[in-house]
């Protein structure tokens, strides 16, 4: 005999969805309620806030804000953007049982203000280093993996400005013969040659 499950609210949200967040107000609850954000993301967005003391963000913007960046990284984004949020954070192909779109989304530019006054937030490359977070422009970042995307934008770009590795043609050509006998490749490797 197998358990009933609980009926789904008229709203289409499963209030027993294990992933669901048990806290939280306003949209943040909602995005929870919606499985959008998980356990995780408003948990940790909360313990940010309450970190940096709860009246700096009465109205849980910057909690909101937090918690989307979080779940970038569970995702494996390195950002949330922010005036994009509506459309952009719960994709097509993601089952979600409410039109976030529709939901009381804060103003893209007062959001983007209120993030960027906390004092949880660093702004743009210049900012404080000891913040979790980072804003540039309206994406918002955790902190650490702002400071991964600049080492590798640098490490490219010091790649990128350095000379043209050279390539031994006749060693790759060996290599590539071993791996796909001219039988079933046979490439120019003339092309490969430096000009």
């Amino acid at each position: 005999m197998t358990a009933a499950t609980p009926p789904t609210p008229a709203g289409g949200v499963d209030l027993h969805a294990g992933r669901r967040p048990t806290v939280g107000d306003g949209l943040l609850r909602a995005l929870g309620d919606a499985t959008v954000l998980a356990a995780a993301d408003v948990r940790v967005a909360l313990a940010l806030t309450d970190l940096a003391g709860g009246a700096a963000d009465p109205d849980g913007q910057v909690a909101l804000a937090a918690a989307l960046a979080v779940r970038a990284v569970r995702l494996g984004h390195v950002f949330a953007d922010l005036a994009t949020a509506p459309t952009t954070i719960a994709p097509e192909d993601e089952e979600v049982a409410v039109d976030v779109a529709a939901l009381a989304w804060p103003d893209p530019d007062a959001w983007v203000a209120a993030v960027a006054t906390h004092p949880l937030t660093a702004v743009g490359g210049g900012g404080p280093t000891d913040r979790p977070l980072r804003l540039a422009g309206t994406r918002l970042y955790l902190d650490r993996y702002w400071r991964h995307e600049r080492a590798i934008t640098a490490d490219l770009l010091a790649r990128a400005g350095g000379p043209a590795p050279t390539v031994d043609t006749a060693a790759l050509a060996d290599g590539l013969d071993r791996l796909f006998p001219s039988s079933v490749l046979a490439p120019d490797f003339g092309a490969l040659a430096p000009k």
